[in-house]
């Protein structure tokens, strides 16, 4: 049977991985491979897992490398044939991984199998979405509320599917072939953090290659991994419009990006509300010249060449903000 290497991407999670490693390593095979990537961690995570589980191997990325990119320098580093990703805050009943594993031999086109997964005090979590968009954004958030009904996770799936959508899986815990992963490209590196799930999970399928959840595997998931609350909701944000650029119809792009203009201009936190302006400034520039991504430069009222200087009697204009700026173009494509 295929051996398994079991990947945990780090930042700063030293407090979480005495549960996360010691779940995983109890539950895999001798011939199969424990991996963490340290994304620059200052709490001293990396010498932290080589004194308490030596056999965990550390990739030191040397730079915060996001979650996606750290993923993918893990799988080119091992030659296993299965990757099981793992979140830092999250951990595997014992059976877990040999759960997975049977699933995968007994199924040549499956790419991703899925464990059932809880949250510590063993309530049902969701490790499926409704496929990405605006109404399957808001479908998701109106099962949110049913999240800890057991039926909820049988009932709304069997719905979703019969309707035509196969939804995705969330990356917290998932046991992937690495040659499905191979044939995708892993992780698309523009997605820092959040919506690199979705993303995999849908080209996974264009491919042909079949997601599902193993009901008899079961995996923990605390959400209580280390980060800013307003970097977070930044991150999503920038995520969430890149998927929409690459996956959605132009009109989803334009609901979304007046939404998210709207909310920024609303905050009162003035760095995060400079940053989440500045993110959708940068998706409006992608949005509008037809391209997924563009670089992270100043804002372009800067960059125009200042007028030819001639004497004036006239009192000047005051200068634009950035702020003011961004939102007038927000507001200018609708």
């Amino acid at each position: 049977m295929q051996s398994v290497c079991a990947v945990i991407v780090g930042h700063d999670s030293r407090a979480f991985l005495e549960r996360a490693l010691g779940s995983v390593e109890r539950a895999l095979r001798p011939t199969d491979e424990l991996l963490l990537v340290d994304n620059l961690s200052t709490d001293g995570t990396a010498d932290f897992v080589r004194a308490r589980f030596p056999r965990c191997r550390v990739i030191e990325s040397g730079e915060n490398l996001g979650f996606g990119r750290a993923c993918n320098l893990a799988v080119q580093d091992t030659a296993k044939e299965l990757i099981l990703l793992l979140n830092p805050d999250a951990w595997v009943d014992p059976s877990c991984v040999e759960r997975l594993r049977q699933a995968m031999a007994a199924g040549g086109t499956l790419g991703w199998a899925a464990p059932k997964l809880g949250y510590p005090d063993g309530s049902p979590q969701f490790i499926w979405g409704p496929t990405l968009g605006v109404f399957g954004e808001v479908l998701q958030r109106t099962r949110n509320r049913f999240e800890r009904r057991r039926w909820a996770h049988v009932l709304l799936p069997r719905l979703l599917r019969l309707g035509g959508d196969p939804g995705w899986f969330s990356a917290a815990v998932g046991l992937l072939r690495r040659d499905a992963w191979l044939e995708v490209g892993g992780f698309d590196p523009g997605f820092f953090l959040y919506f690199e799930d979705a993303d995999l999970s849908l080209r996974l399928r264009r491919a042909g290659w079949k997601l599902a959840e193993v009901e008899s595997a079961l995996a923990f998931h605390d959400k209580q991994g280390p980060s800013a609350s307003s970097n977070r909701m930044v991150r999503y944000r920038e995520s969430q419009l890149r998927y929409y650029r690459k996956h959605r119809p132009r009109w989803e792009n334009r609901f979304l990006l007046r939404r998210v203009g709207r909310k920024a201009a609303r905050m009162t936190e003035g760095a995060t509300r400079a940053s989440l302006l500045a993110v959708c400034e940068r998706a409006r520039r992608a949005f509008e010249t037809g391209v997924l991504d563009v670089p992270e430069t100043a804002d372009p009222q800067a960059r125009r060449e200042a007028p030819e200087t001639r004497e004036t009697t006239e009192t000047p204009t005051p200068p634009e903000t950035p702020e003011k700026a961004s939102r007038a173009r927000l507001t200018s494509l609708y």
